[in-house]
């Protein structure tokens, strides 16, 4: 669903000026959203905490990063992103499991601009995982690909896995119909370590995927998974990504 199409939705009593308010821009560098920019978050937040938003929408954070920024610092964009679910997470108590997110990289912009330079819009998506979708594929596309501690580059099988979904997807094996999901689940211990190894995890499978396989980063959306292990199970289990195909209205 688009934001317009979220403006609309008779069943959300939002006011029709939602989508004036439903981005946020970026100067160059900054962390947190520029000028009044995390109002923007505070109105989505009081959305979700007074139950405006019926429960089968889910809100898509769809970040847009600028390619000049990308290289004086190539993590930005998840910097961002985790400022953003830290900042409602303190605040509101809505948990980063709550959205969708998915990153793009933004060439309309240059080198010397300082101001407005990247951005994040919130979106309103009404998608499931399809559990049985029409396809015909080999079933070790959904097969877990699973990282040993504290790496990120997955291992060898998942590696394999990975280059079956991307090949999949290149021989245009599935119908445009669906989205594409990667399920991302992090071990406590290892964000202990490392606040942004499910970050880096992500950037390096995109990179992988747009160098290897030309799919461009923007065809796929994420999502953390919860963790309810405890800390003796969590010793044992390996941190994964999983590939789901999502269906949307």
């Amino acid at each position: 669903m688009s934001i317009i199409g979220f403006a609309q939705e008779q069943e959300i009593h939002i006011s029709d000026d939602i989508g004036v308010f439903l981005y946020m821009y970026y100067g160059k560098g900054q962390t947190a959203p520029a000028n009044d920019g995390i109002k923007v978050a505070d109105y989505v937040a009081e959305g979700i905490s007074n139950n405006k938003i019926p429960e089968k929408y889910r809100f898509c954070l769809d970040v847009g990063t600028c390619i000049y920024e990308k290289g004086e610092d190539n993590l930005i964009s998840y910097k961002r992103m985790e400022y953003l679910l830290n900042y409602l997470e303190r605040n509101y108590e809505i948990d980063k499991e709550r959205f969708i997110f998915k990153f793009a990289d933004l060439d309309l912009c240059h080198i010397e601009q300082e101001n407005n330079i990247s951005n994040i819009w919130f979106v309103l998506q009404n998608c499931k995982i399809s559990q049985e979708p029409n396809i015909e594929v080999s079933e070790d596309i959904f097969e877990t690909v699973f990282y040993d501690s504290n790496q990120i580059l997955p291992t060898d099988k998942g590696k394999r896995t990975i280059d079956t979904i991307a090949k999949t997807i290149k021989n245009n094996k599935i119908s445009k119909e669906y989205n594409f999901l990667w399920q991302v689940a992090l071990c406590n211990r290892e964000k202990e370590n490392n606040p942004f190894i499910g970050y880096e995890r992500i950037e390096h499978l995109l990179h992988y995927l747009e160098k290897e396989y030309e799919i461009e980063r923007d065809k796929f959306q994420f999502e953390f998974l919860g963790s309810e292990l405890s800390d003796s199970e969590q010793e044992n289990q390996k941190s994964f990504i999983k590939f789901t195909i999502l269906s949307c209205e």
